[in-house]
């Protein structure tokens, strides 16, 4: 299933080979997903890259009010 707010495909295995038990799980993942989305829930987490940015703007904010110093 395509995430547009992540841009990234959910990908998951059924366990099964049998059509009718992989519809009705496909189904009720589905429906899982669609739910979280709803409510606001990421699916996958952040990027390394991002979640380095939001560390580095936090201690910036250290540095300025005086706690560390810039070479920290």
């Amino acid at each position: 299933m395509w995430l547009a707010g992540e841009g990234k495909y959910a990908r998951k295995s059924l366990k099964t080979r049998s059509r009718s038990t992989a519809i009705d799980r496909g189904r009720d993942s589905y429906l899982e997903i669609f739910a979280d989305m709803k409510m606001g829930k990421k699916y996958f987490s952040i990027a390394t890259k991002d979640g380095v940015e939001k560390n580095l703007a936090n201690r910036r904010k250290d540095v300025d009010s005086g706690l560390i110093v810039s070479g920290r």
